[in-house]
């Protein structure tokens, strides 16, 4: 025979899971407490301790708290790409291509000699845009835009000798 669950019955089961679900609360609020104290403490030692790795070592904090240092970086990833380097080998692949070097900029102002040195060099009869990227080897919409820009139209000696095409006038 099945027992029939009476409203009261409801409610006091409500009353006790609500009375362990207080109890549980206080127990968290009371670890909380706890571990609020605690990382207070450790701020204070972070703040009194003198700093003792350079910033060339600057450590680094993981996931679980601890540091590691550049050094050890630095290890761990010579070693996963020796790791790499070993199973590419026992499969006959070929080693990964070196990453492209960027392009630095030659310095501020540098662009602007150059063009000028060219120009003079071709004098009135000019050279074209596309030819002056190639010999100075940067983009031909970077020579574009320069003699678009208001340095370009600041040089009082460069004139238009034809389509894309500027000179030097002495």
């Amino acid at each position: 025979m099945k027992h029939k669950q009476t409203s009261t019955d409801l409610i006091t089961q409500f009353v006790t899971i609500r009375n362990a679900l207080h109890e549980e609360r206080r127990h968290v609020e009371q670890r909380l407490a706890e571990i609020t104290a605690a990382l207070g403490e450790l701020a204070q030692v972070a703040v009194e301790a003198p700093a003792s790795a350079p910033a060339a070592e600057a450590a680094v904090e993981t996931p679980s708290g601890r540091k590691m240092s550049a050094a050890g970086r630095r290890r761990i990833s010579e070693a996963a790409k020796a790791r790499w380097a070993k199973a590419r080998a026992e499969k006959g692949l070929p080693a990964p291509a070196p990453a492209a070097k960027s392009r630095k900029s030659s310095g501020y102002g540098s662009l602007k000699e150059s063009i000028i040195a060219e120009l003079q060099k071709a004098g009135a009869a000019g050279v074209h845009i596309k030819d002056l990227a190639a010999k100075l080897g940067v983009g031909k919409p970077n020579i574009q835009s320069w003699f678009f820009s208001s340095t370009a139209r600041k040089v009082k000696n460069i004139t238009k000798a034809g389509p894309a095409t500027y000179g030097w006038k002495s």
